[in-house]
């Protein structure tokens, strides 16, 4: 927030961008979605303004997210075929991955899981093609909650092995460490 304050002071577009774009990287998991919002959608049209289609295609991710956790499904629908659509222009493999990742989220609201299942493993496919760092996190907490869902609680305690070190590198708390769970 202070970076993002100072950024502000300078006056300078790229700047600010560069700052609302690493400053919300850190937010995103800690801060309240209501005070992301507006945050995301200005890094957005920043992005927009500069050019920057990473960063566009970033700030919607974010915006997503942000809409999904308001339980604003409508907006976050409206999101992820914005998201398609800016891929498939791009032709942006790193990032293509998400789409059926958001698709796999939005089936599981809706209790559709063998087909949320399907698009998780669509999702995991192409973004082991493209060698995506985000993958192991993004995959890994929403394959914990499809299982918990499915209630196949002995794949869920095995998977718990693969999710244990992801949980405790994004939160490192103790009931993330050393044999303990959080489920």
């Amino acid at each position: 927030e202070a970076a993002i304050a100072a950024a502000r002071r300078i006056g300078d577009p790229a700047t600010l961008l560069y700052a609302l774009s690493t400053g919300m990287s850190a937010m995103m998991d800690i801060v309240d979605p209501r005070s992301r919002l507006p945050l995301n959608l200005e890094a957005e049209q920043l992005a927009q303004n500069q050019g920057d289609r990473e960063r566009v295609l970033r700030s919607v991710v974010r915006l997503t997210f942000d809409h999904l956790e308001l339980g604003d499904l409508t907006a976050a629908d409206v999101r992820i075929a914005h998201f398609e659509r800016l891929t498939r222009e791009a032709k942006a493999a790193r990032y293509a991955w998400r789409v059926p990742l958001f698709h796999s989220m939005r089936a599981m609201m809706h209790g559709r899981f063998h087909q949320s299942e399907e698009l998780l493993e669509q999702a995991h496919e192409l973004a082991t093609r493209a060698e995506d760092p985000q993958l192991e996190r993004c995959y890994g907490f929403h394959r914990e909650g499809l299982l918990r869902a499915l209630e196949r609680h002995e794949e869920m305690a095995a998977f718990d092995l693969h999710v244990r070190p992801l949980r405790a590198a994004l939160y490192g708390g103790p009931h993330c460490q050393n044999g303990g769970s959080a489920f």
